[in-house]
């Protein structure tokens, strides 16, 4: 099923996510821009149902400070499971700083 949920007359569009979140195994996001330190706003629902997956596909405006996530060929000769353990561990870093808010 497919809704779209906008800001145009919405009282509380937090409270409303958190609601979905609450209930939902998926949501699927569009948006214009993207600041990482929003996933906070969504923790309460996150808390409540660990295992709904959240996708979130940005237009242009992403922030200037999430290019710091790219990831950069190394020299090392790394498992495709140290690779991925290293990608997790970048994202975890950049959720976890101030520098990405």
């Amino acid at each position: 099923m497919t809704n779209f949920i906008t800001n145009d007359d919405a009282d509380d569009l937090k409270k409303r996510l958190i609601q979905l979140i609450q209930k939902s195994e998926e949501l699927k996001f569009l948006v214009g821009f993207f600041y990482f330190s929003g996933i906070r706003e969504l923790y309460e629902g996150l808390k409540s149902n660990p295992d709904t997956a959240i996708k979130v596909l940005v237009g242009l405006n992403v922030d200037r400070h999430n290019f710091g996530l790219i990831e950069f060929a190394d020299n090392e000769q790394l498992s495709d499971e140290e690779k991925t353990y290293k990608f997790f561990e970048s994202i975890k870093k950049s959720l976890n700083t101030e520098n990405f808010d």
